[in-house]
This record gives C-alpha cells, sequence and structure tokens, in this order.
C-alpha cells in the first residue's frame, strides 16, 4: 500500500487538532454547570468564559459567564463576558441591564448611563413602566456618582488590614469598646463570630475564644447586636436551602449576671416566619421601650427585603414582642433595605439600599425619625459609598468614628471586588488634597477629565477616582504615598504629572495647563497595570442566600452581660442584593400598618401597641417583573465538526473582545438623555439626534434636535433662561448644579429655549430663578407645565 498523500495527512493533522479543541470547550461547559450549580460563581465563570473561547458560536456561555462573575462580584469580569450579547435582550432577559449595571459597579458611571437609556429605549417588554422606573433610577445615580466631589474635609475610610480581614467574607461589626470589636467572618468555612483587638492603629484577631455560641441548633450564625443595656445579644442563626439559598432566624442571649449567657432563644414565629429570611438585627432603647429593628422577605412588604421593627416593655422578661411593623415605603422600596442601624443619639436610622438612587450596588443612606414618622432618605455620599456595594454602617463609641462593609477596591490593600472586608471611618479628620486650577494657559477649562492614580513601589498604578472637573479640583492625598494625576480634554494635549507626598509635606497646590491643539485630540489611556487575576475561590458566596459561612471558635469569650470587656461575635446572612436582574417594582400601595398575626396559641400581651391592628386580609398583589433569573443552562450537546468559517465573528482577540456598538454616542453626557418618569406616548425614550463633539452640545440643524424632554406627570416647573437660534449645552455647564439643562425648540421652529428644571414646588422653583438671575440672567422667569404640556409663565414675588 502505497504512503498517504501530504494533503490527506494535513486534513488528519486538522481533523485531530479540531475535536481535541472541541473536547476542550465541552469539558469547560460541562465543569461550568457543575460549579454553578454548588453555588461557586466565580469558578463557573471562568469556565464559562474558557467555554465560550472555545466555541464563540456558543454565545450562550458568555452570557453565563457574565452572570457568573457578575453574582462573584467580579464586576469587570462580567462587562468583558457580557459584551458580545449585551444587545441580545430579546433572547437574553434583561442582559443589557445587566451589562450596564457591571458598567457602573466598576465606577465607568457616563458609559453605564448611556448604556441604561440605550437598553430602556430598545425594551419592548409589557413591564415596561415599572423597568423604566428602575432604570431612571439607576441613571440618576450615575449623575450623582458624577456630580460628587472629593472632600479633603470629609471622612477618612481606612482598610482593618488583614489582622482582620482576609480573602473571605469579613462584615458585621459590632464595636464593644474603642478597642474590641465582634464581627462576622467565613474564613474557614462557615459563618462564625470573632473577637479582634486594636493596640495603637492596628487590629488584629484575639486568641481569646468566643464561648457565647457553644449550643448553637445550626452551622452558621452571626450578624449580631448588642443591646444598648448590654443584657441582650441578638444575633442571626441560618441554614442551607440549597446550593443558592440560605434562611435565617432571629436569636438572643441574656447576661446571666455572673459573667456568662444564657442559651440561645429563638424569637417567635410571628416575627420569625418560616417562609422567609429573619436578618440583621439593630436595637434601640427609647423611653423604656426596645426596639428591634431588622430585615426580612417577608410577605406584605414592598418587595425584596424591606426593613421591618418590633418593640417590647424593658419591664418585661421575655420576647413579649408587639406585631412586626413595616417601616413604609419612605424607607422601602421594590428592590432591597438591608442592615439597619438606629443611632439612638442622633435619632438617625442608617441602612443600605439598591432600591433607592444609588452610585452603585448598595448605598447607605440616613432618614431621621422613628417608628413610621421617617424623613425622607439621604445617600449619605463618598467615600461613605462607592461604585461597589456598601453596608453594615455602624458608629463606635466614639461618637465620630465607627466602620462599614465594603467590597470596592481600596488603593494596594484590597484589589478585588470578590469579597467583603470590614472599614473603619473616622469624621474628625482632615485628609490632606492636591488642588489647583485648571486652564489652557490663559482661560479657565470646564469639563475637564480628571483622573488621580496611586503609583507603587513596583511602579503598577492603580486608578483612585476619576472625574470630570471644571476650573478647579481639589483631590484626597495620603501622606507617603505616590500618585499620578492625567488631565485630558477634547482638543487638547493630554497633560500628566506625578508626585510624592513626603511626610510633613502638607497639601498640595499645582495647577494643570492643558494646551489647545486646534482639533479634536486623541486623548490616552492611562496605561494601568494590573496584578494577576486571581484563582477562583473555592467557597463563593451564595447570592440570594444568606451567604454565611462559619468557623470554629477559635476565640471564645466569656464578656458577660453589660460588664466585662468583650461579648459576642455577629453573623452574615448577605442579603438578595446581588441578584443580576432589576426588580420589578411592586404595586405601590399605601402604608397600611402591615403586621403579621401571632399564633393565638402563644399571643404575647403587646406592651406598646396595646390595640395590635385587626388581622386585614392584606394579599400584596405579586411584581409580574421578576428579576431575571441567572439563565437556564445551555445545553451542552456534541457538535458535529463545522468546517467552514464563522459566519459572525465576535471578536478579534479572545482575551479582550472588540466590538462595534450599535448607534451609541460616546461623546454624549448622560444629562442630554430625556428626564424618565413618563407619560410618553411611544412608550420609548429618544435620544437627542446628533451631539457636537467639539463642543459638547447639540447640533442645530433642525427643530427636532431639541424635543421637549418634559415627561414627568403632574405639574412641575421650569426656568427659562433664554432663547436662542442654536443651542449648545456646554455654553450653561455652571448651571448643572441647579438642575437639568435642556433645550426646547419654540411653536415655529425659529429658536430653542434654555431651561433648567425640573421643580416640583414654587420654592423650589423660586430659588433656581433667583439663583440664575444673580449668575446674569437677570430676565429668567419661571414656565408651569402640566404632563409634559407647557402651559403658562408663572411670575412668583
Amino acid at each position: 500500500m502505497k504512503g498517504l498523500k501530504p494533503s490527506f495527512l494535513l486534513f488528519l493533522t486538522f481533523l485531530l487538532s479540531f475535536s481535541l479543541s472541541a473536547q476542550d470547550w465541552k469539558k469547560s461547559a460541562k465543569d461550568a454547570e457543575s460549579l454553578y450549580n454548588q453555588g461557586k460563581f466565580l469558578e463557573a465563570g471562568d469556565k464559562y468564559f474558557e467555554a465560550w473561547q472555545g466555541k464563540q458560536k456558543k454565545l450562550d456561555y458568555a452570557y453565563m459567564a457574565g452572570t457568573c462573575y457578575f453574582l462573584a462580584k467580579q464586576y469587570t469580569k462580567a462587562v468583558q463576558a457580557y459584551a458580545p450579547v449585551k444587545d441580545m435582550n430579546d433572547t437574553y432577559d434583561q442582559v443589557g441591564f445587566n451589562y450596564a449595571r457591571a458598567l457602573k459597579s466598576t465606577g465607568a458611571y457616563d458609559e453605564a448611563g448611556r448604556e441604561f437609556v440605550y437598553f430602556i429605549n430598545s425594551y419592548k417588554g409589557s413591564d415596561f413602566a415599572q423597568v423604566s422606573q428602575v432604570v431612571q433610577n439607576e441613571i440618576l445615580g450615575c449623575e450623582m456618582a458624577l456630580k460628587m466631589d472629593d472632600n479633603p474635609d470629609g471622612p477618612t475610610i481606612s482598610h482593618l488590614g488583614e489582622g482582620v480581614n482576609t480573602p473571605e467574607l469579613e462584615y458585621a461589626p459590632i464595636p464593644y469598646t474603642d478597642d474590641i470589636l465582634y464581627f462576622s467572618s467565613t474564613m474557614e468555612g462557615s459563618s462564625k463570630i470573632y473577637r479582634a483587638q486594636r493596640k495603637g492603629d492596628v487590629w488584629n484577631r484575639s486568641n481569646i475564644e468566643v464561648k457565647i455560641f457553644d449550643n448553637t441548633e445550626k452551622k452558621h450564625f452571626g450578624n449580631g447586636a448588642f443591646s444598648p443595656d448590654r443584657e441582650r445579644f441578638y444575633f442571626t442563626q441560618c441554614e442551607e436551602v440549597n446550593s443558592f439559598e440560605n434562611r435565617c432566624d432571629l436569636y438572643y442571649v441574656e447576661g446571666t449576671g455572673t459573667g456568662g449567657w444564657t442559651e440561645p432563644i429563638k424569637l417567635p414565629e410571628y416575627i420569625n416566619d418560616p417562609k422567609a429570611t429573619t436578618t440583621h438585627p439593630s436595637i434601640a432603647h427609647v423611653d423604656g421601650v426596645e426596639f428591634l429593628y431588622f430585615s426580612t422577605d417577608r410577605e406584605g412588604g414592598k418587595g425584596g427585603r424591606d426593613i421591618w421593627f418590633v418593640s417590647r416593655s424593658l419591664e418585661s422578661d421575655s420576647e413579649d414582642f408587639t406585631f412586626p411593623k413595616n417601616l413604609g415605603s419612605k424607607i422601602n422600596t421594590p428592590g432591597d433595605e438591608v442592615t439597619p442601624f438606629y443611632d439612638n443619639e442622633r435619632k438617625v436610622l442608617y441602612f443600605s439600599s439598591n432600591g433607592q438612587v444609588n452610585i452603585g450596588g448598595l448605598d447607605i443612606l440616613k432618614s431621621e425619625g422613628h417608628q413610621f414618622d421617617w424623613k425622607k432618605p439621604e445617600n449619605i455620599g463618598a467615600p461613605y459609598n462607592s461604585p461597589a456595594d456598601d453596608w453594615f454602617f455602624i458608629y463606635e463609641s466614639n461618637p465620630s468614628e465607627g466602620f462599614l462593609v465594603s467590597n470596592r477596591k481600596h488603593g494596594m490593600e484590597k484589589l478585588s471586588t470578590a469579597h467583603e472586608d470590614i472599614f473603619s471611618f473616622s469624621e474628625g479628620t482632615s485628609e490632606l488634597v492636591v488642588a489647583g486650577r485648571l486652564t489652557d494657559g490663559s482661560e479657565a477649562l470646564s469639563d475637564v477629565s480628571l483622573t488621580l492614580l496611586e503609583v507603587a513601589g513596583n511602579g503598577q498604578k492603580r486608578i483612585i477616582t476619576k472625574k470630570v472637573l471644571s476650573e478647579t479640583f481639589r483631590l484626597a492625598i495620603i501622606e507617603g504615598k505616590t500618585y499620578m494625576i492625567q488631565a485630558e480634554k477634547p482638543g487638547h494635549a493630554t497633560e500628566v504629572m506625578e508626585f510624592t507626598v513626603s511626610p510633613g509635606t502638607g497639601s498640595i497646590t499645582r495647577n494643570i495647563v492643558l494646551k489647545k491643539t486646534g482639533g479634536v485630540a486623541d486623548v490616552p489611556k492611562p496605561v494601568i497595570t494590573r496584578p494577576e487575576p486571581q484563582k477562583p475561590v473555592v467557597n463563593v458566596p451564595k447570592p440570594n442566600a444568606e451567604n454565611v459561612s462559619a468557623q470554629p471558635d477559635t476565640n471564645p469569650i466569656s464578656e458577660p452581660s453589660s460588664r466585662p470587656v468583650e461579648t459576642p461575635k455577629p453573623t452574615y446572612d448577605p442579603p438578595a442584593v446581588t441578584e443580576s436582574k432589576p426588580m420589578k417594582p411592586a404595586v405601590e400601595t399605601p402604608d397600611p400598618v402591615v403586621e403579621t398575626p401571632k399564633p393565638t396559641v402563644e399571643a404575647p400581651k403587646p406592651v406598646v401597641d396595646p390595640k395590635p391592628v385587626p388581622e386585614t386580609v392584606y394579599d400584596p398583589p405579586k411584581p409580574t417583573y421578576e428579576p431575571p433569573k441567572p439563565t437556564p443552562k445551555p445545553s451542552i450537546e456534541p457538535e458535529k465538526p463545522v468546517y467552514t468559517e464563522t459566519t459572525r465573528p465576535v471578536y478579534t482577540e479572545p482575551e479582550k473582545p472588540v466590538y462595534t456598538e450599535p448607534s451609541r454616542q460616546p461623546d454624549t453626557r448622560i444629562s442630554d438623555y430625556p428626564n424618565f418618569g413618563g407619560n410618553s406616548s411611544s412608550g420609548t425614550y429618544t435620544e437627542p439626534s446628533s451631539s457636537d463633539s467639539s463642543s459638547g452640545g447639540h447640533s442645530s440643524s433642525s427643530s427636532s434636535d431639541y424635543p421637549s424632554t418634559s415627561f414627568a406627570s403632574g405639574t412641575y416647573y421650569k426656568v427659562q433662561m433664554e432663547a436662542m437660534k442654536s443651542f449648545n449645552e456646554s455654553k450653561y455647564s455652571g448651571f448643572y448644579d441647579l438642575g437639568s439643562v435642556e433645550g426646547e425648540r419654540t411653536e415655529d421652529g425659529r429658536y430653542v429655549r434654555v431651561l433648567v428644571g425640573n421643580f416640583y414646588s414654587r420654592d423650589e422653583a423660586v430659588n433656581a430663578r433667583e439663583e440664575i438671575r444673580s449668575r446674569g440672567y437677570d430676565r429668567a422667569y419661571i414656565v408651569e407645565y402640566r404632563d409634559g404640556v407647557r402651559k403658562r409663565i408663572k411670575v412668583f414675588q
């Protein structure tokens, strides 16, 4: 038999290599599915991404990789994985929304804002009204983040270091004294409470074992809180429901008066709803009454997890609490509200929410009030909040210091968002700053993109903050560190400067000059060297479950009721906040006192509410809009080899995909987009038709370039500054602090009205008008709108 021809040998070689490659991506996909079912989302994401790289026609794998990465809080990886499918909302439920949320969680607010608008403009679901409200909040959060400036006189945020934080989860800090802290951690596989002690400025875990929890019923426990008199300690115990979910109940122990504690006592079922998770206790004592605030996803809430409370007389020796009551719609939303902390000194409730307007994930908010009487919550801003999740805010005994938990990146101390760490804050010390003016050599500049980077000793650079500023800048810095500032503006040369903050130097003044280039500058992006990616974490937290991994009691503690200087540690039950899809707002209902009836068998006598609300038939409508499930697992079936070149190559490089965005406007500002919330006749939102990249404003080619962006319902007001033949928004950037700046064509199409709005009260409109007049527009006046229609001029004196 003659030898084989060379061409046939080449064909066999190709077939063999293809077969091996096919086996590789199929094995990766199979491994990914197994890891996903175990709740190991980071590892599953890596395997799904490998499978997609080996078989780029299987876009299911790209989608699943993005979903797993988002659940594992690896936002940068989620952005990369979602990219090839981000516009396929008909195939992958609301993937465009998830992509925008991932961008927002990396701090890319401007780009995220554009993606949110692009998503809602193309969304065709029957739940459009609910989804648009969620998207509106996300966009408002992006705008809020872009307007936040570093406050050099604000709080200092510090990472507690390796003595407390690990690559696992640390959360639920409980300050006991100025130098003793209890916290929850999953460092040894399950959630348990640990003790740390501070010496100088350094925190380290103590060798003293926490002995309070010798006889817990369940494997995981944490999320604790002491009563103000230290006579009780409330905490959570959790059990695993499945690979994705844990269920938790509230317990308490009491001091025995001899330095010990009672056995854990479970609160009754009318508080611990068997069909819900009950967690995150916080205790306040007011006028002889103990109030227990907690977070739960029980029936009768506003959607997601809500904050509820019960109360009992301090004269009672038992768990004789009133019926649970919902704090109402000022606090609770269709999203998640978690980790309440009631500051009795300030009469302020601090909590975290992803349903209120936020700058990324869970944000910390505050509201003054008590029981049902709450003011509108206020976002406490940066640096407490970040693009990532921020929660478990609590003050320690020093009223200007405290702790919070975040998965944010933090300088060189925390390089990943994949796990939560504990941070401290101090409001009594002023940070150093680098400050100066932004000019072109003669005139002040606006809309300058300023990036502050930290330079490590090995030359690695990491972005600390990136902001769009005008005329001046003021950035917080830390003594002993080296920084680089990069300033960019279209039509100007990029300016880069590096400096070291030597001990004793104090704040630094540096003016930045960006010289005009005569055209749109091709601005180079900062070269950021990144550390090697971490190996997948074995026990990835479960997103919608109480991610409770307890650890052996290596720190027994015998801090009695209110005396000894030590105390038990809390437990961790992460909220269902990392859900990768938006939560559909529940239909807003009045805020009746929603109470869960006590069992008649052991109906304790309410002390605070002697007349419990009668059992009402309360069956709130189930939201029709469900957050999309991570995704049906793609069927992994062997395919016959295909030798023809794929007709839709998605990326040119597997590591860094290159794709074409459909009709985005990369230079358009978030504020160019319509003000959501409204009653547009088409049911969709419209982006401005064009933008002038040289000016940052709109072109004036036709009257349709300036549609009215007033979609809000009801009566509201705008302030008209002037009317022009063309509209260049950048000219009015100095008025962004008062409201949105927009152009509106006159009925004859000859002019564009320049408007600042929207204002929903007479006083707001008058104040804005007077401020605008004081800035040179002395003929500015107020115009009334009703349901988006311009009505008449209002002359408020």
